[in-house]
């Protein structure tokens, strides 16, 4: 089966700003940035005009919107039933999806999947809420992902970079999302982990600055009063001037040092017959980080320091070490966050690994678009390593089957007949045993036990891998390598360096499947030979006779007669002592008796292929997830 031609788009909806990217399916694809109005992110924004036109991004600040016009910005927020919020997220998503059709960067839908992204301590029944708002038969239902989840895919797949597959299977590593509206923290343990250890997260974001920053600059501003009058005739003044208090804020992270007393520029916007412009400098900004929070006794850095110190306790309680942080989201590039991480995490261990995600404007969107493809990659993956080998290796095992039998027998022989046949066979001719039927069922009995403890367990473990190694497993890789190139995973990922491993052999229920019946068939033919040669005088005779004219009656009269007998002691005698400890030496010939009467018991040969296969499904299933890692 092929890998589909298929795109993924990860789409971040953020409270703040919005990035979409794209990838393919094909192997070594490469993610492309899509845009929106020529720019790569764009203001989660849009102007809705009364005749119906939707105009998005920044865009919408081009002009002063007059109503009955409407200008819409900071309006995600968890999914409600509300009218006015399920209209202005809807008609911005579809917008936003109809602009890429549009500009030919998606030519049609039916080969896209879409990623949205959301807060990952979304609860599933807020994400499905959040998939249902987003569902329209004009595109693709898109699936729901935790934000901070996409974003570590996204900086573990970047050049030069400082988190591996390794941190997160060896400890913990924290991700902190700090957006617009929210801050996010995720405890993820272990890359194939479906859901975090931890995730928790608070309404405490940057766009906090921006209203307060807007509200100083009105208070502020020469003509207030004829602003705020302004502002009340006309709502969709708001969004302009938050605008401009958004980029005055960011202008002032990108290097605060240079604002300390003097106010940040980006210009400003007329409004009637007054000017506004934000007020933003290291004095104010200093004022806002430290005043206590509406209804909380904390300020907006003390409670960041809270949530920090929240994220240390429940990483310690779990037993983990964290091993790194990454920090990510539009918020990120504040100074005093990376300060508080310090204090709290690095100064007590600095040998944790701390990232600051470098794009994180792309991260969450790049993240998505990636999560998609690797999630589908994996999937088939699986699905085809299933098919591959549900219909290759029954006749690939079969065809070797002999061969396994060819190393186990005589590694079996060797335990068996000095630990058990021998004994046994000087207990019945003591008279321990009744009949040579209740000496085979002991033998049997005491071998199926041996090859329940650890050493028997190990013996065919250690069987099948040198049998592996002889040339089933390179015939395997002929089949599997092929679909490694197709997606994505390294060739020879596959290989099944120890594909039987001892402890799963261990189910006393369903013990591996030795066929012990010619085993102790043989030793009836031991026993049979043994009584015959002791016979005076005419031993050899009769026994040249069974063997060129009565083979076949001999061996009937062996399954069905002979060990029910109930020799005297006086004729068990007669077998010679010497006799039965020279078996110890006719263990190839035993071996070599025992293989044959295997092989030609069909039922018997049919249970082992299906053992060998069972045991190896198990580790082919473990190995694909295993290779299924390195699916970028």
């Amino acid at each position: 089966m092929d890998v589909k031609h298929i795109h993924f788009i990860g789409f971040d909806l953020g409270h703040g700003q919005t990035a979409l990217a794209s990838i393919p399916t094909h192997a070594s694809a490469r993610l492309e940035i899509l845009e929106i109005n020529n720019k790569k992110v764009q203001t989660t924004a849009f102007k809705r005009s009364d005749d119906g036109k939707i105009a998005t991004g920044d865009r919408a600040f081009n002009s002063v919107v007059e109503p009955p016009n409407q200008l819409c910005i900071a309006f995600k927020k968890r999914a409600t039933s509300e009218p006015e919020y399920r209209k202005n997220m809807q008609e911005y998503y579809y917008s936003t999806l109809q602009h890429l059709q549009e500009t030919n960067q998606v030519p049609q839908w039916h080969d896209r999947v879409i990623i949205i992204g959301c807060p990952s301590e979304w609860k599933q029944k807020e994400r499905e809420s959040y998939q249902e708002l987003f569902s329209n038969p004009q595109f693709p239902k898109p699936e729901v992902v935790s934000e901070s989840r996409a974003a570590l895919l996204h900086v573990m797949e970047q050049q030069g970079k400082t988190l591996t597959k390794a941190d997160l299977d060896d400890g913990a590593v924290l991700v902190i999302d700090c957006g617009s509206s929210t801050t996010d923290f995720t405890i993820i343990h272990g890359w194939n982990s479906e859901e975090p250890l931890k995730d928790f997260g608070e309404d405490l974001g940057a766009s906090y600055f921006d209203e307060e920053i807007f509200k100083y600059s009105v208070e502020q501003n020469e003509d207030a009063a004829n602003l705020i009058a302004l502002i009340q005739a006309n709502a969709n003044l708001v969004p302009i001037m938050k605008y401009l208090c958004r980029q005055a804020k960011e202008k002032y992270f990108d290097a605060p040092d240079d604002f300390a007393e003097d106010n940040v520029s980006v210009g400003y916007r007329r409004i009637g017959n007054t000017i506004f412009e934000p007020l933003v400098n290291g004095v104010l900004m200093n004022q806002l980080i430290h005043q206590p929070l509406a209804n909380s006794q904390y300020s907006w850095i003390q409670t960041f320091q809270n949530l920090l110190q929240r994220a240390k306790n429940e990483i310690t309680t779990r037993g983990y070490s964290l091993r790194a942080i990454l920090l990510t989201g539009g918020a990120s590039r504040m100074g005093f966050i990376r300060e508080s991480i310090k204090q709290i995490f690095l100064q007590e261990n600095p040998e944790i690994k701390f990232q600051q995600d470098p794009e994180p404007e792309f991260s969450v969107a790049s993240g998505l678009a990636r999560w998609g493809r690797r999630r589908y990659l994996i999937e088939s993956f699986r699905e085809n390593t299933k098919r591959v080998f549900d219909e290759e290796m029954p006749e690939l095992i079969e065809k070797h089957s002999s061969e396994f039998l060819d190393i186990l027998i005589p590694k079996l022989m060797d335990t068996v007949i000095p630990l058990f046949v021998i004994p046994g066979l000087f207990d019945w001719k003591q008279g321990k045993f009744e009949t040579t039927e209740v000496l085979q069922k002991q033998i049997k009995q005491q071998t199926n036990q041996w090859l329940q403890t650890s050493e028997g367990i190990e013996l065919i473990a250690s069987v099948g891998n040198e049998w592996w190694h002889k040339g089933v497993g390179k015939e395997f890789l002929f089949f599997i390598d092929p679909l490694c190139r197709k997606h994505d995973v390294p060739t020879g990922s596959m290989d099944l360096k120890i594909p039987f491993r001892s402890e799963s052999f261990f189910d006393p229920e369903f013990p591996f499947p030795i066929p012990l019946e010619p085993l102790v068939r043989f030793i009836g033919y031991i026993i049979f030979w043994v009584i015959v040669w002791a016979l005076p005088l005419g031993g050899p005779i009769i026994a040249a006779f069974i063997t060129f004219f009565a083979k076949d009656e001999v061996d009937k009269f062996i399954d069905l007669s002979i060990k029910k007998i109930n020799m005297p002691k006086l004729l068990r005698t007669t077998v010679n002592d010497t006799e039965i400890e020279s078996l110890d030496l006719k263990r190839h010939e035993i071996a070599n008796k025992t293989r044959e009467m295997i092989s030609s018991d069909d039922k018997a040969m049919k249970n082992i292929t299906s053992q060998i296969l069972k045991h190896l499904r198990t580790e082919v299933e473990k190995k694909a997830d295993e290779a299924s890692r390195f699916i970028q």
